[in-house]
């Protein structure tokens, strides 16, 4: 059974006329990589010079490409050898240059996943004498 995703892609560089809505096949986590829900990413400075072709001479994409690097989400799904998170946990990564983030899925290495710091505080909060 094929499981269709959305995301936005770019076929070609150039301006924001170049993103597109589309339909395609999700992801599947090969070994020792995490697939993750993604619930947010960020649109940073380097994606629209990436986008625009500035650095292709250096940073040449596979069209068609997804871009975004930056993501938070939940874990949906982990490859064989993958150990350190399970299905529902919260993550964030920098998926690197390449991107893939502005997308409803997104796999990676889970070397490069860490766990939500939010959950982090809540369960290591400790009275400080700091004051801001």
């Amino acid at each position: 059974m094929k499981m269709i995703m959305k995301a936005i892609r770019i076929h070609q560089y150039g301006g924001s006329e170049v993103l597109a809505q589309v339909e395609m096949q999700r992801p599947a986590p090969g070994a020792n990589e995490v697939l993750i829900k993604v619930h947010a990413a960020s649109v940073n400075p380097v994606d629209w010079k990436i986008r625009a072709g500035y650095m292709k001479d250096f940073l040449p994409l596979a069209l068609p490409a997804t871009l975004g690097s930056d993501v938070s989400g939940t874990v949906e799904e982990v490859g064989p050898g993958a150990a350190r998170f399970k299905r529902g946990d919260e993550v964030y990564a920098s998926l690197g240059l390449e991107g893939g983030g502005y997308a409803e899925y997104a796999v990676a290495k889970e070397t490069i996943f860490a766990g939500n710091p939010a959950r982090w505080i809540t369960c290591t909060q400790r009275p400080s004498r700091w004051r801001a």
